[in-house]
């Protein structure tokens, strides 16, 4: 029921924990547990979630590491959230960052 009516035809990706999938309209879903998620302090879910952060931008490529997850939009901009001491390189002092560019 979580991706009712969304298709999933991009792409998929799995991190340590954590699941990525791209919809057919650049909308980037989580689910799984840890930093990676992209959700604001959510830390685990078991249906996939729309990062809501990425709203208005169109994703078309993504990808996850241990920790941390990378997006990069149609316009060329790369956003990347998860855990900071993972090497995001936003300078934050923040365990699980809000998606940021």
């Amino acid at each position: 029921d979580a991706l009712e009516g969304v298709h999933i035809v991009r792409a998929c990706c799995a991190g340590h924990g954590v699941s990525l999938l791209l919809d057919a309209d650049g909308g980037v879903h989580t689910c799984g547990t840890g930093a990676a998620l992209g959700l604001g302090g959510v830390t685990a879910v078991d249906v996939p979630m729309r990062v809501t952060a990425l709203s208005g931008v169109r994703v078309v490529s993504a990808a996850l590491c241990a920790n941390h997850a990378l997006a990069v939009t149609s316009e060329g901009h790369a956003y990347s959230w998860g855990q900071v001491s993972a090497g995001l390189g936003l300078g934050l002092s923040v365990i699980d960052a809000e998606v940021g560019e």
